[in-house]
């Protein structure tokens, strides 16, 4: 039905000139907001939901991945600090915010993403709660590619300076996937602590589509120090072995698994 009303005015407008009736659309579905979620009996959330993708998200919020809700109840509190590395639409960040009136930094370089992410923030008031970073985290400050499937706001199909894992992507592409490759600073959580940019973690969540070894690269000073830090870090099977290996070097014990979500703290 898109197709056809899309190919509708296109018929009227064949030069293009005008785009009221799309933009007057895309104003309704940006404006569509998911029902309120409750996190507490006082406390609930919204989501924008433009996109199938980001309605399902939010549809999802309690049963799509209980154990990340599960890591924050645990481990969050008043006063933290959450690390949201590999954002998506900040469900996550804004459920942690939301919840104990404290800090996250949102890490999510998709171009898809960001306004969405941005929106959701405005729609629930947290706006001093939480910090925007639209760059990807990796072993050190550097400008490579950023790999990207182009779909619809929420989707999560982004990686970067890993051409390997955009070719696995690729090969799970549907059709009318469109995709990207730009070159863009990523940037190193040590190098962003040592000048003073962020404030140290108390949570760490890494969600990155492959990368996940070059962020825990780019932390080791951080997660060298001896203080308390909780991860939870989606793994592959092959970065698994690289991972635990930094992991453990840096006196991190396992605690728990669920799905391809791996929990170590110390």
């Amino acid at each position: 039905m898109g197709s056809i009303y899309s190919n509708f005015l296109n018929f009227f407008d064949f030069k293009n000139f005008y785009s009221f009736w799309q933009e007057t659309l895309q104003k309704e579905l940006n404006n569509k907001k998911s029902k309120k979620i409750f996190i507490s009996k006082k406390k609930y959330l919204r989501f924008h939901t433009p996109s199938s993708i980001s309605a399902y998200r939010a549809k999802s919020f309690f049963t799509k991945e209980p154990d990340t809700l599960k890591w924050i109840n645990e481990y969050g509190g008043n006063k933290k600090i959450l690390y949201d590395i590999g954002a998506n639409m900040g469900i996550y960040s804004l459920y942690f915010s939301k919840r104990f009136n404290s800090i996250s930094y949102v890490f999510e370089p998709s171009f898809m993403n960001l306004n969405l992410i941005q929106n959701n923030i405005k729609l629930n008031n947290l706006e001093k709660n939480i910090v925007i970073i639209p760059n990807p985290t990796f072993s050190k400050t550097a400008i490579s590619k950023l790999y990207q499937l182009r779909r619809n706001a929420g989707d999560a199909t982004t990686t970067f300076n890993d051409k390997n894992v955009f070719k696995d992507m690729l090969s799970k592409s549907k059709e009318g996937d469109s995709p990207s490759i730009n070159k863009v600073l990523g940037l190193s959580i040590d190098n962003l602590l040592k000048s003073k940019i962020l404030k140290k973690p108390d949570l760490i969540k890494i969600d990155v589509d492959g990368n996940e070894i070059e962020v825990l690269k780019g932390c080791k000073n951080i997660l060298s120090e001896n203080r308390k830090i909780s991860i939870l870090i989606e793994l592959r099977k092959n970065t698994y072995n690289s991972a635990k290996k930094i992991l453990k070097q840096s006196s991190f014990k396992f605690i728990s698994k669920m799905r391809n979500n791996y929990i170590w703290g110390k």
